[in-house]
């Protein structure tokens, strides 16, 4: 068995070159790089749910209010207690702002998950941080018009979910969370 000129085949073994492949290539898709406005809406959320979690500790070792926050300024509300307020600041706005930071940045596919895209068409994480920007907005509006209780923390945490808000709603925000 002669080698041809253009073959791959020798006599030789230290020559021979295999061309059985073990391993089928995979065309592997190219890491999308995350745009600026998708890296600050992580990292507002992430603020914003530490912001949930120590308002919500703050609120629970007062859950029956203090000299700085009267149980008094809750009864608009039909509350006599922090409780239920602390699980607000908390759950959705503490743990679910991680969560959606957590999204945002890895973009996990859940499949319980999935109701969450059909009406936006965009990742879910996306529509967790709008959500946690609108509810802090809602949240900071009913307690500025219902309560006496003003604080630096109401404009700090507001800013920061009108700032999450504006991130949301930008076009390269937007095309990278999009579900194709």
């Amino acid at each position: 068995m002669d080698a041809q000129p253009g073959s791959h085949r020798s006599r030789h073994p230290s020559v021979a070159t295999p061309t059985l492949k073990l391993i089928p290539e995979v065309p592997v898709p190219a890491r999308v790089r995350m745009p600026w406005g998708a890296r600050v809406l992580a990292g507002l959320a992430v603020i914003q749910g530490i912001g949930g979690l120590v308002g919500m500790a703050i609120l629970l070792t007062n859950v029956h209010g203090s000299a700085e926050l009267p149980v008094s300024s809750l009864h608009a509300f039909g509350l006599h207690s922090y409780l239920v307020p602390a699980l607000v600041l908390g759950l959705p706005l503490g743990i679910g702002a991680l969560v959606a930071a957590y999204g945002l940045w890895r973009r996990p596919a859940w499949r319980w998950t999935r109701p969450l895209v059909g009406w936006t068409r965009e990742h879910w994480a996306w529509v967790g941080a709008a959500a946690v920007a609108c509810g802090v907005i809602a949240l900071i509006a009913l307690e500025v018009s219902l309560t006496p209780i003003r604080s630096p923390l109401q404009w700090a945490f507001g800013t920061v979910a009108a700032l999450m808000a504006i991130a949301a709603a930008l076009p390269s925000v937007r095309r990278h969370y999009a579900e194709r």
